[in-house]
């Protein structure tokens, strides 16, 4: 089977859940021994922070694989496939893993589309007008599907009920993501030393359990007062407790936001057990770190701007994978995913007092969850798992 795959952004680093949703269901597509082609377009700002590590393995994959890629710089002229592929073949499927981009836009280059949703709108005047357009599709075209990466999605798009709406969630490489032990500290600080902005990574060595952040240093995805508050408390149960929090190199303000957060954490006088780091992680470095790591903090306040691209987030799944513990808000589809006390923990408000309590249960108790996190990945979001969903509408 011949399949297209348009995807925004379809290129190392990995920072971006698009592009990890992306590049994983492209390995599915793979497994089903489809003969791929990938137009992206190119997110200049994260290439160019993209490690050599990444860049290697992903063109050994496109290589290995006999994949066609063609990356272009200029969004608009996606849609002229015929020139960037230079060919005048159909395909069997396209997969439209790009926003903004319908079917009835590549009419000619197949009979069958897939159009993954995997992000809610930002306004419910957005939500509404997609639903709608949505739907117009399906008018049009009887074998156009809806891929929405979970019912919550589907149910605030209205398409929950329909035939073409098919649930096909962020699938994890299991075979990479696999717990490590016996980490190099050594090799992890030697590599956050070279971020263009740190502090504190020193204090790595000697530090036992983990806390871990990471992602944009915003205060609805990373509400620092209520953070530092709990961890302070935290500190007079366990010294040797420290809080990692990774940022984003490319984003920015990020290195502002990371000033001001260790501000605070010198006035609450904590600094010693705190290191940030503005670094796009390659996957080996990530995968260590995550290993190393005990909790996952996901507290990602309740409003609409800056909300994490791909639902559930990526992040919190590859941290399952690893056996790591989530506390997080209940935002989105993550109540879903985390069965509060079974394999991690719900924060029921964003606050010193709640956070402080979730965190010091989940120290008391991570044996037990940490497995338990990692079979929900295995059952429901490993390649294996998502793939049969695909299959079904191939056969």
């Amino acid at each position: 089977m011949r399949s297209l795959i348009l995807a925004k952004g379809l290129h190392p680093s990995w920072a971006s859940g698009e592009a990890s949703f992306a590049y994983n269901i492209s390995k599915l597509l793979l497994n089903n021994n489809d003969e791929i082609y990938i137009v992206s377009s190119i997110d200049k700002r994260r290439q160019k922070t993209a490690d050599n590590y990444d860049i290697e393995r992903f063109n050994n994959f496109i290589k290995a694989n006999n994949i066609i890629y063609k990356g272009i710089d200029n969004e608009q002229s996606i849609y002229d496939i015929t020139t960037i592929l230079n060919t005048n073949f159909k395909f069997d499927y396209i997969h439209i893993i790009y926003p903004n981009i319908l079917p009835s836009k590549l009419k000619g280059l197949s009979n069958k589309y897939i159009k993954y949703i995997y992000t809610p709108s930002l306004t419910f005047v957005g939500e509404l007008l997609s639903s709608i357009a949505y739907k117009k599709e399906l008018s049009m075209n009887k074998d156009i599907y809806f891929a929405f990466t979970t019912e919550y999605l589907a149910n605030r798009y209205k398409m929950s009920n329909n035939y073409n709406t098919l649930i096909i969630p962020p699938p994890i490489d299991l075979d990479i993501f696999k717990k490590r032990y016996n980490i190099d500290r050594e090799e992890i600080i030697n590599y956050l030393n070279r971020a263009k902005y740190k502090i504190g990574i020193e204090n790595l060595v000697d530090k036992s359990n983990i806390l871990l952040y990471m992602g944009l240093l915003l205060e609805e995805r990373f509400p620092y007062k209520h953070i530092l508050k709990a961890f302070k408390d935290l500190l007079k149960l366990d010294e040797k407790l420290f809080l990692l929090i990774i940022g984003r190199e490319w984003d920015v303000g990020e290195e502002n936001n990371a000033i001001e957060i260790m501000n605070y954490a010198n006035q609450l006088g904590i600094s010693n057990n705190i290191a940030i780091a503005l670094k796009e992680l390659n996957e080996y470095i990530k995968i260590n770190i995550l290993s190393m790591s005990d909790i996952v903090l996901l507290p990602i306040l309740n409003k609409r701007l800056n909300i994490p691209i791909v639902d559930p987030p990526i992040i919190m799944l590859e941290a399952m994978a690893l056996e790591n513990i989530i506390v997080a808000s209940k935002f989105a589809s993550i109540p879903s995913c985390i069965y509060d006390g079974h394999n991690g923990f719900l924060l029921n408000e964003i606050d010193r007092y709640e956070i402080y309590t979730k965190v010091k249960i989940a120290l008391e108790k991570r044996d037990l969850i940490s497995k338990e996190a990692s079979k929900l990945v295995r059952d429901k979001f490993s390649l294996q798992a998502v793939k049969n969903t695909l299959k079904k509408i191939s056969e």
